[in-house]
């Protein structure tokens, strides 16, 4: 962590402690970035269940540095504040939707973006020798990062003008009577008093104190009836959660849930916030983001959205499973991208975005004003990313393809010839359309650490042609040097082959390096293989020698395929089993793996799901439903633009959402 903040772990609670007393601890561009770090750490770490925000030295926060320090120096450019206010904003709104509790400490003087920061979290406790300032008339600003949101809600509109227009020093027995902190006590005592409540919230269940937070803060945006329909959904997630099972077995005396390993959704990418506008397969660029933790939202064309969910053969419940797998993880929204309305809607979001990804032929985005142009006004730090089937630029860039042509492309998927003469599509396992997502979100998770970094974000280009290029990479790179590329037959191999064994099964003999060729002639009592060939020490396929394969076929027709894998494990040997898709399940590293997941889909009911082959210390891979279109709209709209229920039902009516 940056020396412009501390971070120090008490159990489950986590200490933020703002760092600059030189500057009273006013927030420069380091200070953010590492605040953000901080609470991007809270929000992922599922053994911090709770937070305390305070201030070193005598202050806790006079605002953002818009000065470098120095009070006497001329404002800074227009330009400079601007971003320095899109960069409060998002700090405030970090604060905000944090999931878990967090208690400000509020040591000594918190003005303009510092007392917001302050009014931000979930609860206030100010030392009697604090206050709050609204700085901003008197700096000649308005109001900014949420200071209107706040104050207006937590005081009402007519005080809410008196603090901001007069901007008197507010003291903390007066912010206590009017609403702006919970706990007023002396400076001494400030830091037994945050603890205390900090590790009362630390014990508690995060699911429903994450989930209570949630509902609050949603009780001041919109009206009763959007406010009772989250109440019952949440409800019903908390009942289902493992914190909610533990105390209801707990006595009433135990203090909340029992210190346990986590067992959560993985929570790498927690706190960033990805829009999709995509169909098909790029929708595994948002299925990757979602599965290390981003909010990914899933913008569709109402009614219907991604028409994935209804084509193909393998389906559950008239559902692809392509869909299923896919879109896990991930809120829809509905959104008619082609009115002015919607448009506005999706820049208004695309504001508090991190990732935009543009799953759409060439050219679509923009007729939706969508692209990066256009967005990047909007979001001068957003990552956007294409993901296209030939890219942005050449003579295909406007060539509608699928899955196929990508590897068509690239010589990955070579006609077979029917019966009849005619050239047809081989079976073969897809390149290009299951590379490129994964190339895709490897630069989406680069681009995100530089603009976090330096405030601006990249256009990132990804083309499944070119993923499915990049498997022919060798060939290629030996075709471009004058250099033989066909690769050897491994049909004359014969201690790098295939061989069948005692139960009709097929295993697989790996021994091409001298010292594990020695390993197997021992471990099967024949060192007078080795002695008679040792070969060559790496490399050696013994191809050809059809004598030796007549000996090692007969060997291995004398065990059982999992009888042979012992053998290998046990004797240092390389191979290992020749399965069948169907039979890849059944097998006991597999399962031992987890790489299946179990849900319970509104639609298809229980499934059984491909995972991820990421592995994170401390948690476990699961995911939500792949969501019905627009599942999420008034979630959305509501939760992160603040649009009212009756506002999201006019939308509705319209045919805009």
């Amino acid at each position: 962590m940056a020396d412009t903040i501390l971070f120090r772990l008490e159990g489950g609670l986590a200490w933020i402690t703002l760092n600059r007393p030189e500057a009273r601890n006013a927030i420069n561009d380091e200070m953010r970035r590492a605040l953000l770090d901080a609470l991007a750490r809270v929000a992922g770490d599922p053994a911090i269940r709770a937070a305390v925000l305070t201030g070193a030295g005598e202050g806790f926060c006079p605002g953002a540095d818009l000065w470098g320090g120095r009070r006497d120096a001329a404002p800074p450019a227009h330009a400079t504040r601007a971003l320095m206010k899109q960069n409060s904003q998002r700090l405030i709104r970090t604060v905000l939707e944090l999931e878990k509790p967090i208690v400000a400490a509020v040591n000594g003087v918190a003005a303009g973006m510092g007392a917001h920061l302050a009014l931000a979290c979930d609860l206030v406790i100010m030392a009697a020798e604090a206050r709050l300032i609204e700085v901003f008339a008197r700096r000649g600003l308005a109001i900014d990062s949420g200071g209107a949101f706040l104050l207006s809600r937590l005081v009402g509109l007519l005080k809410a003008k008196e603090l901001v227009l007069l901007a008197d020093d507010l003291p903390a027995d007066e912010a206590l009577r009017i609403g702006l902190c919970n706990r007023v006590v002396a400076r001494a005592g400030l830091e037994a008093a945050a603890r205390e409540w900090g590790e009362r919230l630390a014990r508690g269940p995060t699911l429903a104190l994450g989930m209570s937070k949630r509902l609050l803060q949603r009780a001041y945006e919109s009206g009763l009836e959007t406010c009772l329909e989250e109440e019952a959904l949440a409800q019903t997630l908390v009942a289902q959660s493992e914190d909610t099972q533990e105390g209801v077995r707990a006595s009433p005396s135990g203090g909340g849930p029992s210190s346990r390993d986590a067992r959560v959704a993985y929570t790498l990418l927690g706190g960033v916030r990805v829009l999709e506008l995509a169909l098909l397969a790029p929708d595994l660029l948002g299925m990757h983001l979602a599965d290390l933790g981003a909010e990914v939202v899933k913008i569709e064309q109402p009614p219907g959205g991604d028409y994935l969910r209804e084509i193909g053969a393998r389906k559950l419940a008239g559902l692809n499973l392509m869909h299923l797998r896919w879109n896990r993880g991930k809120k829809s929204l509905t959104l008619d991208l082609k009115r002015a309305e919607g448009q506005r809607l999706l820049h208004r979001l695309v504001a508090t975005a991190d990732v935009f990804i543009d799953g759409l032929r060439q050219g679509a985005a923009a007729r939706c004003a969508a692209d990066y142009a256009t967005l990047r006004a909007v979001n001068p730090r957003l990552v956007y990313c294409t993901l296209s089937g030939a890219g942005a630029s050449g003579p295909y860039a406007a060539l509608a393809t699928h899955g196929v042509a990508y590897d068509a492309f690239a010589g990955l998927a070579p006609p077979v010839t029917h019966a009849d003469g005619s050239p047809r599509i081989p079976s073969y396992t897809a390149v290009g359309m299951l590379a490129a997502p994964l190339y895709a979100a490897l630069a989406v998770c680069a681009a995100l650490v530089q603009a976090r970094a330096t405030g601006t974000g990249r256009l990132l280009e990804v083309a499944e042609l070119d993923v499915s290029a990049t498997w022919q990479a060798e060939h290629l790179d030996a075709a471009s040097n004058g250099v033989a590329s066909a690769i050897p037959d491994m049909i004359p191999a014969v201690r790098y082959q295939y061989y069948g064994t005692a139960d009709q099964r097929v295993v697989l003999l790996q021994a091409s390096e001298r010292k594990f060729w020695r390993n197997f002639c021992a471990a099967v009592g024949r060192p007078d293989l080795f002695e008679a060939k040792p070969g060559e020490p790496a490399g050696d396929h013994a191809r050809g020698d059809e004598a030796l394969r007549a000996e090692l076929a007969a060997i291995f027709r004398t065990r059982t395929r999992a009888e042979w894998v012992e053998l290998f494990i046990a004797h240092d040997v390389p191979g290992g089993p020749v399965y069948t898709a169907d039979e890849l399940v059944d097998d006991p590293h597999f399962r031992a793996r987890e790489l299946l997941f179990e849900q319970d889909h509104p639609v298809a009911g229980h499934v059984r799901l491909f995972g991820t082959p990421v592995k994170v210390d401390g948690e476990r891979f699961a995911a939500t439903p792949a969501p019905a279109p627009g599942a999420h709209t008034a979630e959305v709209l509501g939760g992160t633009l603040g649009l009212s229920a009756a506002e999201i039902e006019r939308l509705r009516a319209e045919g805009v959402v």
